[in-house]
């Protein structure tokens, strides 16, 4: 692995890596970027995801629990796992000022898979009570947890979790994404 550049984020030194696609493949990778990167502060898991109706698109969902929705045990009966966003990082976004949209504090349902059905985000939305869904955020959730890494995972919406999830995500990832930059970036010191 190469070396990253740090930035500095309300006093907290971060470096910025891709994460994979799926909880298995953003767990590996951060326990490995914990491993090699040992000195790291905190993690954030900061992507897009899918409303389940509370939220419009390009508004931004900070977690203050990942939920894993799709944990679905048969032989036992068990809550589905739910890991907490740490609460010194949930205090900084709430800090942050965002121009032409909101930030929600909510919970964040995380699975793998693509949610483009409504019922189906119905049913999620009833589930966990969450406020939007998405991929990666439990499997870096587990790597911190393991590792006793402060997380937080971090989501700006890009689609309304339907059927037309696949056209609104293509129309709305690049405005989403600057959204979030913007917005952590004007607090960034380079």
């Amino acid at each position: 692995m190469h070396e990253l550049p740090v930035y500095d984020f309300k006093g907290l030194n971060f470096r910025c890596a891709l994460g994979g696609h799926g909880k298995v493949q953003f767990a590996v990778q951060t326990s490995f970027f914990l491993n090699h990167f040992k000195d790291t502060s905190a993690v954030f898991c900061i992507g897009t995801a899918g409303s389940l109706g509370q939220v419009k698109p390009l508004d931004l969902v900070v977690a203050t629990k990942t939920i894993e929705y799709d944990f679905n045990l048969k032989f036992i009966k068990r809550d589905k796992p739910v890991f907490n966003g740490d609460s010194k990082l949930i205090e900084s976004f709430k800090k942050l000022k965002p121009k032409g949209f909101e930030i929600y504090f909510e919970s964040v349902a995380s699975g793998d898979e693509d949610v483009l059905d409504a019922s189906r985000a119905d049913e999620i939305k009833k589930e966990t009570g969450a406020f939007a869904v998405a991929w990666e955020g439990a499997g870096g959730a587990r790597a911190c947890k393991f590792l006793s890494v402060p997380y937080l995972e971090v989501r700006v919406i890009s689609d309304l979790a339907n059927e037309s999830a696949p056209v609104d995500f293509k129309n709305l990832v690049s405005k989403s994404m600057a959204n979030l930059a913007s917005l952590i970036l004007s607090e960034v010191e380079f």
